[in-house]
């Protein structure tokens, strides 16, 4: 069973900077399953949303 992730663990699974991960979970409305402190925690399936995410970005700035 995997564990819950921060923020930082999944912009380094993404190879991705924190700041535009941050951006994505803010913009696609992706709440977080808990809290411990300050510190959100997001589901390990979170990452793989995430990168498709990414990839479709990608795709229309190539398509522009």
């Amino acid at each position: 069973m995997e564990s819950f992730l921060t923020i930082g663990e999944i912009a380094q699974k993404l190879d991705r900077p924190i700041w535009r991960v941050r951006y994505l979970l803010d913009a696609r409305k992706i709440q977080p399953i808990c809290r411990a402190g300050f510190t959100r925690l997001f589901a390990p399936g979170v990452v793989d949303t995430l990168r498709a995410e990414i990839e479709a970005i990608e795709r229309r700035r190539k398509l522009a």
